[in-house]
């Protein structure tokens, strides 16, 4: 079976002048892309690029990296709002996705070299869990350049580039490269230039990739600075030798380049640039430019060169109204500083170039050359999420983007409705260019409105620069889905954003294509949803049936005879295959699919006013707005009798009683269409009845009184209750009426529906028993020590009842079973004082009961708890707690302390005391003035003595030893923990016998001996300075000639404990620092001597001895005549 691309679309788009209808939701954000690591000058020389991935997410995502046919695998997890970068990609070694080879200086001429040719273990592959935005960032110092990624779903059939003028150095060229995603992907490519290999300009040939399989070619020659550009370079799927053709990605870029020559001016520096191209299904028909800014002035605009490609030669372009003229290479160029407006009547494909210098800036600025492929206006989108950066060198942030001016009010940038210069569109009325401008950082930024707009990001540095589409939609713009519900009798809706369960509908398709396509297959079958009919429909000569306008672009509208229902609420997908000429696959065939939102139908009810009776006339009620949402425009009553209304609200009078069905149909403005079924019960005249729950009840106690009346449609219910009080009510509810006095009532009831439907009146009596009254005494004043308390009931019945219950309640839960009485005269035992609350209960004969409560206070006396106290330590510090006594019985006064070294408040000083056993006395005065008093022991136990002494000796032997002897009087069982503040000196750094010794070095310590008897212990501490005798050596010299010219060196000796210091050398012929002169010295031996002197002034002396062996005498004698014999011989003696 031949492969379709496929196209899937949303109902969500306005169709201008034509109502509603739907859109695809394909944009830059994805779950599956692919990317390579495109020629770079660095990996000619030195391989210093790096190339790296950056993801951005709007939710939690799991981004998984991997390099085809390896093993490389990298994990990441992106934050919800966040954007994360990717470790540096590999670029040597076993695996390095570098699309490079070996130079062309070594292979044969003609050959794949230097980056141009087939690559099979280097594409990137990105994968996510939910949608996310990728960027793959390739950059060396101030030389790099930025993409956007388009995900595996918009990828398509044909492609052309749009490169950057390519001018900078010999090993910089203008390259494209393809990305297969099927195995047996079969590849046209035309180049415009002739090839890095020598392959011709304009002549076609073909490749085939395999999946994740990358082809790379550049344009030549292989020497010179300035060099010819991709642009207009044509890749095309086409079919392979099974039938089969697939879609591909392609990339578009240069090495790196200056961009020159241009009008504006001289460049002043230069970068690579790299770019995924649009596939020819997503290219527009309108595009709204804006220049970008100068780095330090966003209302400062740069110049900017524009490129447009077209597939058709005879694609008529417009600027501002003006025919463009001059196209090289299938595509149209001009320079502007300006915001301008590009039109087609055929698909283009638009790239926005920058430039460096400072004429083309705008003035002072900084910046680079950058290639950033624009969005068209019918690829807008209404929220982008990308990434700021500041790699390398990367100054100042830019978001340039163009809405329509209504939109301006709901657009949010980061958050904020604050830019940095917004001003009209001088060339399309209606829109605006808004710019925001941001010191650099690595962040996530964001724009957001309910308008779609286009938008470029880029970043401005010295002699750097990065830049890319900030965000798009990424549609096949071939077609729109269209549908319309036909109970929407409105005359100007003709299509809708979604049908219902049960509503007629009629399927339509907007499609771009010139002219009508030459087969349409609708297949219905795999639609689902209870779609019926779903037989797949073919039409083989497909007649428009009207025109619509999207965006500005014009669509014929394709329509299927009679109309469909769906019968469950869900999205289904109506699948499409349609054949045209134009479509550029191997069988010009492809499948468009659009998805319908089915809702479940309006949820359909009315209201039934009427009072049940035959005589009275019922309303119905309908509504504006269904209980699901739907407003609703259209009504249909239908009666038993086959009469009907259209009105939403109306009337009925019955003839007969009976229970009679009434159905309403309603439809929304959305020609959606809802029903119901509802019945209305018309019945006979009512008869009154009614029941009490207790004819005899007490006084103040309420009687429910329930209308037992079956009747429906019921407007009042009239009470009257015997004692004056009347009430007519709507309500059915049971009324409750409590009777303030005892005696006898009659109570009348009756009930009417509407003015003539009244009952008769019936009538019951109620008898109504008065209640006690209750009192009771007990004794005033102070409470015996037992705290007994005598009550006595004073009680009475004014209607003579006898008294025949009593309940005491005396407020002492904590007395359990002893805090109630049934006795007429009972007494309780309050454990402490304070308030109690009493209630007191009776009940009579005719189970009438009241209570009364009072609040009595009871004052008692004290009751004591002194815990014992625990032994304390004459030596410590300040004072103890001894307030430790408790009054048991709560009695509310105030205690005081007394005894040896106690305060009144209870506070003990045991170094006042002294070692022994002492008595404190607590005494408590209550409130009444009651006192009393409890007493406890403590004991105070004696303290050891911590004293020790140690040798002060001005300096320590040799191996530190201090002796140290501890001077107090030791107590029984006395132990001893000394601290030598030496910790360097590790386990010996502590000692427990009473006189120890320590070896110490020169310093100064912190000596602690801590003294511990009768679980008390005492501290001493002494601070110390020692220093230690320094210990010598002085090996042997060796013996030197007195003819030895100068000094040598005998500062041999050492300090062999370590002790820091000065020393100094002396003897026959040596200074201090040690250099001895054997010719001053003279023949013989010598003694030298080393002394030395620690930081602490402690001194040692060494010597050694150093023997000089006497020199020889050197003289001769020869013949001093004037002339010497003929032989010329001298005696020499």
């Amino acid at each position: 079976m031949k492969k379709n691309c496929l196209i899937s679309f949303m109902f969500c788009a306005l169709l201008v002048f034509c109502g509603q209808a739907g859109a695809q939701n394909i944009s830059n954000r994805g779950r599956d892309f692919w990317v390579g690591y495109g020629h770079h000058q660095s990996m000619e020389a030195g391989n210093a690029q790096d190339m790296i991935l950056y993801f951005s997410a709007e939710q939690a995502a799991n981004v998984t990296v991997t390099i085809n046919n390896t093993a490389y695998v990298r994990n990441y997890t992106v934050a919800a709002n966040g954007v994360l970068a990717s470790e540096v990609i590999p670029k040597s070694g076993a695996i390095d996705a570098r699309l490079y080879s070996a130079p062309c200086g070594f292979t044969p001429p003609g050959f794949p070299c230097g980056g141009e040719g087939f690559f099979n273990n280097h594409a990137i592959h990105i994968t996510s869990d939910v949608p996310v935005v990728v960027y793959a960032h390739i950059y060396d110092g101030a030389n790099s350049g930025a993409s956007m990624l388009m995900p595996v779903e918009s990828w398509g059939y044909y492609y052309q580039t749009l490169n950057s003028k390519q001018s900078y150095a010999a090993n910089c060229f203008s390259w494209s490269y393809i990305i297969g995603q099927h195995d047996n992907s079969l590849v046209e490519i035309i180049p415009s230039q002739v090839t890095r290999t020598g392959r011709p300009a304009n002549v076609p040939y073909t490749i085939t990739l395999n999946r994740g399989q990358i082809y790379q070619f550049m344009a030549g020659p292989e020497a010179g600075a300035q060099k010819p550009e991709f642009t207009g370079t044509k890749i095309r799927s086409i079919a392979n030798a099974a039938g089969e053709c697939y879609p591909v990605a392609v990339f578009a870029g240069s090495s790196r380049t200056q961009g020159t020559p241009v009008s504006c001016g001289p460049a002043s520096g230069g970068d690579n640039d790299n770019q995924q191209c649009f596939a020819y299904q997503s290219w527009g028909k309108r595009y709204i430019t804006a220049p970008t800014s100068n780095s330090t002035n966003a209302a400062t605009p740069m110049w900017n060169t524009f490129k447009i490609a077209v597939k058709d030669p005879t694609t008529i372009v417009r600027r501002n109204g003006v025919i463009l003229t001059g196209m090289t290479n299938s595509t149209y160029e001009f320079i502007t500083n300006t915001a301008d407006l590009i039109e087609a009547d055929k698909p283009v494909m638009v790239a926005q170039f920058i430039h460096s210098g400072t004429a083309c800036q705008g003035g002072s600025g900084v910046g680079d050359p950058e290639m950033i492929y624009i969005s068209p206006v019918e690829q807008g989108i209404k929220k982008v999420g990308f990434y700021r950066n500041t790699r390398t060198g990367i100054t100042v942030n830019y978001l340039t983007l163009v809405i329509p001016t209504a939109g301006l009010s709901s657009l949010l940038i980061d958050g904020s409705a604050t830019f940095s210069h917004t001003y009209p569109h001088p060339n399309l009325p209606g829109y605006s260019v808004v710019v925001r401008r941001w010191t650099a950082a690595q962040a996530q930024a964001t724009a957001v409105s309910d308008s779609a707009f286009t938008a470029i990001t880029y970043g401005l540095g010295s002699v750097e620069s990065y830049g890319y589409n900030a965000g798009t939609s990424l549609n096949n713009l071939n077609a729109v889905g269209s549908i319309f519900n036909t109970s929407d009798t409105s005359s100007t809706t003709t299509s809708h954003p979604f049908t219902c369960t049960a509503t007629p509908v009629k399927l339509s398709v907007l499609l771009r294509y010139p002219t009508p396509p030459t087969r349409l297959v609708w297949r219905l079958s795999a639609v689902g949803g209870g779609l019926a009919p779903n037989a797949d429909i073919t039409d083989n000569a497909p007649t428009p049936v009207g025109t619509a306008v999207v965006n500005g672009i014009s669509y014929f509208k394709y329509e299927l005879p009679g109309t469909y229902t769906f019968t469950t609420a869900g999205t289904y997908t109506v699948p499409i295959l349609a054949t045209h000429p134009s479509i550029d696959n191997c069988n010009n065939t492809e499948e468009v699919s659009y998805t319908i939102l089915v809702k479940g139908k309006p949820a359909t009810d009315f209201a039934i006013n009427h009072t049940g009776c035959l005589l009275d006339t019922v309303h119905f009620v309908g509504q504006n707005t269904s209980a699901n949402g739907f407003v609703l425009n259209q009504w249909r009553y239908t009666f038993h009798d086959a009469t009907t209304s259209i009105s939403k609200d109306t009337a009925k009078l019955y003839a007969a009683p009976g229970t009679y069905n009434v159905a309403l149909r309603v439809v929304s403005t959305e020609g959606c269409v809802g029903d119901t079924v509802k019945q209305v019960v018309i019945g006979g005249t009512p008869v009154a009845s009614f029941t009490a729950d207790d004819p005899t009840v007490c006084q103040g106690t309420a009687i429910n009184f329930n209308s037992t009346t079956s009747y429906t449609g019921i407007s009042n219910y009239y009470w009257d209750f015997g004692d004056g009080t009347v009430i007519n009510t709507a309500s059915p509810a049971p009324q409750s009426h409590t009777y303030s006095s005892y005696g006898t009532f009659t109570v009348r009831h009756s009930i009417s529906v509407g003015p003539v439907c009244v009952s008769d009146t019936t009538q019951q009596v109620v008898t109504v028993s008065a209640l006690p009254t209750t009192s009771f005494t007990y004794p005033a004043g102070c409470l015996p020590a037992s705290g007994l308390v005598q009550f006595t009931s004073t009680a009475t019945t004014p209607d003579g009842q006898a008294i025949t219950g009593h309940f005491w309640n005396f407020g002492d839960p904590a007395s359990g079973a002893n805090n109630t009485s049934t006795l007429p005269n009972p007494t309780h035992t309050y454990p402490t004082f304070g308030s109690y609350t009493i209630t007191y209960t009776v009940t009579t004969a005719n189970s009438c009961s009241k209570d009364t409560t009072v609040n009595a206070t009871f004052n008692l006396a004290p009751t004591f708890n002194y815990p014992a106290l625990a032994a304390v330590c004459e030596n410590v510090a300040g004072t103890v707690s001894v307030a430790t006594a408790t009054v048991t019985n709560a009695v509310p006064g105030s205690g005081v302390y007394h005894g040896t070294a106690t305060s009144a408040a209870g506070q003990f000083n045991p170094s006042v005391a002294g070692p022994g056993t002492f008595t404190i006395w607590h005494v408590f005065t209550t409130n009444a003035n009651c006192i009393d008093s409890v007493s406890q022991t403590i004991t105070v136990r004696a303290a050891p003595t911590a004293w020790f002494t140690l040798a002060n000796a001005t300096c320590l032997p040799a191996n530190g030893n201090v002796n140290f002897d501890y001077n107090g009087t030791p107590l029984p069982g006395q132990t001893y923990l000394w601290n030598f503040g030496d910790p360097a000196s590790g386990a010996n750094n502590t000692s427990t016998i009473a006189d120890p010794s320590h070896n110490y070095s020169t310093g100064p310590f912190t000596i602690t001996l801590t003294a511990t008897a009768n679980g008390c212990s005492r501290d001493s501490v002494i601070n110390a300075n020692f220093s230690v005798t320094p210990a010598l050596a002085y090996p042997t010299l060796a013996p030197v000639c007195e003819s030895v010219t100068g000094t040598i060196s005998v500062a041999t000796a050492s300090v062999t404990n370590a002790v820091a210091g000065t020393g100094v050398y002396s003897g026959t012929g040596v200074d201090a620092a040690g250099n001895f002169n054997p010719s001053l010295a003279g023949a013989g031996t010598h003694t030298i001597t080393y002394t030395f002197t620690s930081t602490g002034n402690c001194t040692s002396t060494i010597t050694q001895t150093i023997l000089v062996n006497a020199k020889p005498r050197a003289s001769f004698t020869y013949p001093t005549a004037a002339c010497l014999p003929a032989s010329g011989v001298a005696q020499f003696t």
